[in-house]
Order: C-alpha cells, then structure tokens, then sequence
C-alpha cells in the first residue's frame, strides 16, 4: 500500500477497494480488460487530478504486473455495424467501402484490430523504458508517458520520436498533439521544449531585420537568410508570398540580390513556340504530343507553354503547318490480324480421335477430357456437338463406357452389400429392418442398396446367409415389448 506520508482522497481509496476486490476473485486487471468489463472503473481513475493512471493505483493497491491476471479480448467491435471482428480492414473495405484510414479518422480512439491480435506484433526491444501492457491503448500511453517523466527522461517530443517511436506515434493517433498529452499527466510543454519557441514576426519585423542585415553588410540572398535564421526566412515568405516581393519593398533589385541569376523563359510568345516546334521536325524529333511529355526527347516547357497560348497541343502543331492527324500516334490504324479459325471435325474424325484416345490409356470419363492434365476441349465439344453427350459418344464409338464411371457409392455391387451384411453380424449390430434404419448403428444406405439390389431386406439376409427368422422376430418383439412397458406405466394411451 502507499506510505503512511501519501495521503489518498475517499474515491481512490474506494478505487483501491475495487482493484483488490477483483484480484480477489481473480479477475484480469491489465487495461485492456477492464476497458472492455468495467470501463467505470477505469474513468474514475483518469479522472483523479494530479494525474494518477491506472499502473500508480495498482502499486497504491500493493499490486504489481508480474501479480496481476492479464487476458486480452480476442475481438473488436466495428462502431458503423456493431458487428466484431479480430480485425476491420477487410471487413471496411468490403462491407462499408470506406478505407481504414477513413474510418481511424473519424473514430480517433477507436481499434482497427482486437488486443490480442495487436499483441502479435513485435514490439522493439531498445526503448528507454521496458512495456509492461502487451498492446497500446490511449490509458497506457499516458501511464507510459507519466513513467518517463517520473524517471527523468526527457519527454520533449524530439526525444522520444527518437527513443521510442512508437509511443509518439500512437500520441498522435490518440491524441493528435504532443502538448495534449503533456497537458493530460500534469506536464507543461513549456518546461519540457528543447529549444524556446520562436518569436513572432510581423511585416515590419521582418522588414527592419533584413534590411538591417543589408546595411552591416551581410548577404540578404533567400539562402542567406535561411542559414542566418530560418524562422525569419519562414515568416518573410509567409507574410510576404515571395522573397523577390520583401526585397522590391526595401527598394533593391532581386536580380542583384541573387547569387545565381533567374532562368530566363525560352518561350514567351507563339512565334517562340512555333520556332520550336519546326525546329524539333527538322531536327528528326518526334512532335507528337506524347512525346513532348514522355521520353528521352521531352520538353515540358514548351508543351506547357503551347498549352497556355494555344488551348491545345493540336492547335499549335496546326499553327506550325503540320497536319496533326499524321504526326500523331494512331495505335487504332494499325492492321487487324484476323485469326484464322481451327478446321472443323466431321462425325467420323471424332470417332477416331475417341478411339486413338481410348488405345493411348488415357481416362476417358466426361471429367478427364474437360479437366485436368489428359483434357481435350476440343475432342469433348465436337463429341457433345455431333452426338448430343459425352456418353453417346463413346457408345458410337463401341467404348464400354463402364469401367471408366468412378465409384462414388458406399456399396456399388452385390458383392459389397453382402459383405457388409456379414460385417455387421460379426460385431453384434443388429441386422432388423427397424434397428438397421433407426438403431444407434444405423445404416440407411445399406438398407436402400440392399432394397434396390434385392428386392428385399429379407432377401438379402438370406443371400449373405443369415438367419432370417431372427431378425424377423425381433422386429415384432421389439414394438410389443414397449408397449408393454408403457402400458406396465400407466401410459399406454401415449403410447403408439
């Protein structure tokens, strides 16, 4: 518990009272867990000013991580459907049309995976300060954060964008600003700022600063003022919209202000634009309009400058005097090779062809000649179109279809319904019409197949060498005996 010296307010000692009572029980009080089971709880704890998190009041309550039952739920739930899911991205994409990215956005707080699927990821291992949740949550990064200050590690945010990425990612996604995470554990961020915000600059600020810097002598160039004072420069262009403009107030010439001097436009007006052009054709350039845009050969200065004083690419190549449908890049005008289509087959080239097929031992079932490696489209579609099925075919053929037909029944001949029969009779099932059908051991398709095959289920007891009269006897003894029972119980009016 905490020392005698702490003082604690009623709520966080009923809070303490709490957190013990569900230890008692053995309930898990990592975050994620009570976010999901008592999320009360939970709140009450962020809500205790000075900042308290939810690691300071297990300690407070004598409890440690390593003592603590830790389970994570295994879903998550979607806040457009309330519908879960261990993750949302296909499901958003698919169900919603909205990207996860989207939806982060718009549920700032909200998870696009469930905590044991995030635990899964590996986390790195040189961080200033070890993990002791297996999975982010808005709670552990202030209770992490608070950790780093207690410690003394700085929290400014340039240090831990470089010592624990991570936590200043998640920030942002929580939280959108580092100073608002800084406010929320009782920090300000001006104590924490690595260097002192910059003064404000206002026109005529920045105007005495330059042109105070010109009369000691120094450059005033953009670059200058970039190395001298990159905050003066940010706000001169702020404020200024360009460079050239805060020179030209101060009453100096940017072109002797510049170390390089300004490009020079090449093309200013149409005649420039058409001079090109005819220079390109003589050159042995390609003057398509692709070509000014894509390729070793472009020039997006001119195609730009021929856009703006002409609307068009086609209407300055027709001011040039070409003809633009013939320079251009007709992909549409190149000739069409017609396929030549297979000769077709008569009736009696398929029936050879089924033949040759038949000698080679390769499978000659409807399925083989549309699937698999022994296929032939083009023998199965003239087979169906010269003789109405795969089958016909084969009989025109005089191929016994038969031995080509996979056995897909439990039992196909005689021979299995009897062995099965003698089976059964072996390991003691019962062999009665009515156990056979609706016994523990029933087997209604031995039954049909001995129907279909026997004409009887009689007829094949007997053909397996059975005794018949002893089954038939208990067909008759099993219902009378029931009734029996039933009328023995008084029920004999429920009883069929």
């Amino acid at each position: 518990m905490h020392a005698a010296n702490e003082k604690l307010t009623s709520i966080q000692k009923k809070i303490i009272v709490e957190i013990l009572r569900l230890h008692r029980h053995k309930r898990p009080l990592n975050i994620s867990a009570i976010r999901q089971h008592n999320p009360k709880l939970l709140l009450d704890v962020y809500r205790i000013k000075p900042f308290w998190g939810w690691k300071q009041a297990l300690q407070s309550a004598g409890l440690d991580y390593s003592s603590i039952k830790i389970t994570l739920p295994e879903y998550v739930t979607c806040l457009l459907c309330n519908r879960r899911f261990s993750t949302l991205a296909k499901h958003l994409r698919y169900f919603h049309q909205i990207s996860p990215q989207a939806y982060a956005a718009d549920y700032k707080v909200a998870d696009l995976c469930s905590p044991a699927y995030s635990a899964l990821k590996t986390r790195p291992k040189n961080t200033a300060l070890p993990h002791w949740e297996p999975n982010w949550t808005p709670e552990y990064l202030l209770d992490r954060i608070y950790e780093l200050h207690v410690r003394g590690i700085s929290v400014n945010p340039v240090n831990i964008s470089k010592n624990d990425n991570a936590c200043y990612r998640w920030a942002h996604r929580y939280f959108g600003n580092w100073n608002v995470v800084l406010r929320a554990i009782g920090v300000d961020p001006q104590t924490v700022r690595q260097r002192p915000r910059g003064r404000r600059w206002t026109r005529q600020a920045v105007l005495h600063a330059i042109k105070e810097r010109h009369a000691k002598g120094y450059l005033i160039n953009s670059k200058a003022i970039v190395d001298y004072d990159r905050g003066l420069a940010s706000a001169a262009t702020k404020l200024f919209r360009s460079y050239d403009n805060i020179l030209r107030t101060l009453c100096l010439d940017p072109r002797k202000v510049r170390l390089t001097p300004m490009r020079l436009h090449r093309y200013k007006t149409k005649d420039d634009v058409i001079n090109a052009i005819c220079k390109r054709r003589l050159e042995g350039k390609p003057i398509y309009l692709t070509a000014l845009t894509h390729g070793s050969a472009r020039n997006g200065e001119l195609f730009s400058k021929a856009i703006c004083l002409f609307g068009t690419w086609k209407a300055a190549i027709e001011a040039s005097g070409f003809n633009y449908d013939k320079i251009r890049i007709m992909p549409n005008q190149a000739p069409k090779m017609r396929r030549s289509k297979p000769p077709t087959k008569t009736a009696e080239e398929t029936l050879e062809m089924l033949r040759r097929r038949h000698e080679s031992g390769v499978p000659m079932t409807a399925l083989a000649a549309s699937k698999g490696i022994h296929a032939d489209h083009s023998l199965r579609h003239y087979a169906i179109k010269h003789f109405g099925s795969w089958l016909k075919a084969l009989q025109a053929a005089e191929i016994n279809y038969a031995p080509h037909i996979p056995s897909r029944l439990r039992y196909p001949t005689m021979d299995s319904v009897i062995q099965a029969i003698k089976t059964r009779e072996k390991t003691g099932r019962s062999l009665t019409s009515r156990g056979i059908r609706l016994g523990p051991h029933r087997d209604s398709t031995l039954y049909k197949t001995g129907l279909n095959i026997f004409g009887s289920w009689m007829a094949a007891l007997e053909a397996a060498g059975s005794n018949c009269g002893r089954y038939a006897g208990e067909d008759h003894q099993e219902p009378r005996k029931r009734h029996l029972k039933c009328y023995a119980d008084g029920m004999s009016q429920n009883c069929p």
